[in-house]
């Protein structure tokens, strides 16, 4: 992302085109206000996605899961002094029973979350023979347990944890999974504003907003691990796609003087997003309905389609005089100003000389010789 965003910042520095006699140099009005505001909306579901793991890959407390032995005991065959004696700890015996304790710590113990004593119904089924083994503290003998077949998980939270059983032996399928959507956002951090330059600013912003949303919701019906896996990657990389454009767009519309509130708006939603995320976790405790609504919310940003326009800088570079007019001449007209001419706009064209937009290798070079851009660029790494 930053490779990105100072790559695109040298264009800038290099690129001879007046900005400010374009867009007025502090030309702040109701049209830049109100892009500041759809941006600052536009981020709020950013947070859902970078902190969705918090739902889907939530753990509760675990154990193996040994209700198919449990079930089947025959309560009416264990004797009623026994069954008098234990009837209030009747579970918690059980339990005792099947599933051994280890060692949590010097001093204390804790039921095993990952193994079990491999037992079968008939020391269950046939109390009066096993009825001194069953009594002891030891419970069944401690060499014979096995690695869990099945888990239960406590809680009535549903995450693609429990649905997965990515625990113990499966457990490194969580970080895993985390390194993947980090991998995609990598990926969208240096491709997206390469991919922004090819296609445009509002092309980009709003498709991979959508592409944003589908991903959201096509996990909600994903039924594997490696299906997870794909949506995770999908959603780092059009998450911080759509991100970067929405920077572009708001450092080539609202003027210099007035660009670190852009950038305060695009923070701000993500801010409210981690706001609304804890409400909206207490009453989706299933990942898939949570993953689903995150989905849905993408259906009142429709409306972008019509209210983002395309960034009158890249217009200008890529020399399409009629859509840098009618642009132009709508921030005008909504702005309450003089519309510009078409003489007006054709001067602000750039030349044959200044459509060459500069090279990755003239780029890097800029930034090493100029000092300014070097300042910004440790500033930044500092910041991250």
């Amino acid at each position: 992302m930053l490779l990105t965003y100072f790559y695109h910042c040298i264009k800038l520095l290099l690129f001879t085109m007046n900005l400010k006699e374009l867009l007025g140099s502090n030309n702040f009005g109701y049209y830049e206000k109100r892009l500041c505001f759809l941006l600052f909306l536009s981020s709020i579901p950013n947070a859902f996605t970078i902190l969705q793991s918090l739902v889907n890959q939530y753990t509760p407390s675990y154990r193996c899961d040994v209700s198919s032995i449990v079930n089947n005991i025959n309560k009416e065959a264990v004797p009623g002094d026994w069954s008098n004696t234990y009837a209030e700890q009747w579970d918690e015996y059980l339990l005792n029973l099947t599933i051994p304790f280890e060692l949590n710590g010097p001093e204390t113990t804790i039921r095993s979350s990952c193994t079990q004593y491999n037992v079968s119904l008939e020391p269950f089924q046939n109390f009066s023979k096993h009825r001194d083994l069953m009594q002891s503290k030891e419970g069944l003998p401690y060499q014979d347990i096995v690695a869990c077949s099945e888990f239960y998980f406590e809680g009535v939270e549903v995450s693609a944890v429990t649905e997965f059983g990515l625990v113990c032996d499966q457990a490194w399928q969580r970080p895993f999974f985390i390194s993947l959507y980090m991998m995609g956002m990598m990926i969208g951090g240096i491709c997206g504003g390469i991919i922004s330059d090819w296609f445009g600013r509002r092309v980009v912003f709003l498709y991979f907003t959508l592409l944003q949303f589908v991903v959201s919701f096509a996990t909600s019906f994903v039924t594997t691990p490696v299906l997870y896996g794909i949506v995770v990657f999908l959603g780092g990389w059009t998450g911080l796609v759509n991100y970067s454009a929405a920077t572009l767009l708001a450092s080539e519309f609202v003027p210099p003087k007035f660009r670190s509130f852009s950038y305060f708006a695009l923070g701000a939603g993500i801010g409210v997003g981690n706001m609304l995320l804890g409400p909206i976790m207490y009453f989706a405790r299933n990942w898939r309905w949570f993953m689903g609504f995150m989905g849905l919310v993408g259906i009142p940003y429709v409306p972008y389609f019509w209210l983002i326009d395309e960034s009158p800088v890249w217009l200008a570079a890529k020399g399409k005089e009629e859509e840098l007019e009618r642009v132009l001449q709508k921030i005008s007209r909504i702005n309450k100003q003089k519309k510009k001419t078409k003489e007006e706009i054709k001067q602000l064209l750039p030349s044959e000389t200044e459509k060459a937009l500069p090279s990755c290798f003239k780029a890097g070079l800029e930034l090493v010789i100029n000092s300014t851009m070097i300042g910004r660029l440790l500033i930044a790494c500092l910041s991250w």
